[in-house]
């Protein structure tokens, strides 16, 4: 068409192949517990709730806005039983990371980051794949998304600081930026 339109008289008269390539999508959403990677342990910035169903998007959540629960963090039944907190009707488990933002519109009082970490190949390090809209929410929760091959789970981020620790030469707690995750000090 552009060159018809600039008068090169050229007419097209066969397509002689067409390809298409098509792959299957595969979602990433949590799926069954996975433990946490050993250098990530040790910074003690993650809470990884050890759940053998699908609700571990749920059981994160509520780990980063429970602050009351201080023994056991990582046992399901703190935070099996404090389910009915949450409004999840319609959501599908294991949650896709896409239906983060329906979970936000849902609670409107908690906002929510993910961040993927390839547990298969750990030198890529992290990435923001969902970033919230939403700043002044009562509660906010980064939680990161461990990945291992096919299977995917969602653990509570407690600290950004401690997570990004090694990115920068400064020796306290730095700010970290949302989009980049970049840590700034002070």
């Amino acid at each position: 068409d552009s060159f018809n339109a600039r008068g090169s008289n050229w007419v097209m008269t066969a397509i002689s192949e067409v390809i298409i390539c098509h792959v299957p999508y595969l979602p990433m959403l949590g799926s069954s517990y996975l433990e946490t990677p050993y250098n990530l342990a040790l910074k003690h910035c993650l809470i990884n709730v050890k759940a053998e169903d699908s609700y571990c998007f749920l059981y994160s959540v509520l780990a980063g806005i429970r602050v009351d629960v201080q023994k056991h963090q990582n046992h399901v039944l703190q935070y099996k039983r404090r389910l009915d907190e949450l409004n999840y009707d319609g959501l599908e488990f294991p949650l896709d990371v896409r239906h983060v933002k329906r979970f936000e519109i849902m609670n409107e009082d908690i906002s929510v980051n993910v961040i993927l970490y390839s547990i298969s190949d750990p030198k890529d390090g992290f990435y923001p794949i969902y970033v919230t809209p939403h700043r002044q929410r009562r509660h906010h929760v980064n939680l990161l998304l461990l990945e291992d091959g096919d299977r995917y789970h969602y653990t509570t981020i407690t600290s950004m600081s401690r997570l990004t620790h090694g990115r920068t030469k400064a020796h306290g707690k730095c700010w970290v930026c949302d989009y980049c995750l970049h840590p700034f000090s002070s």
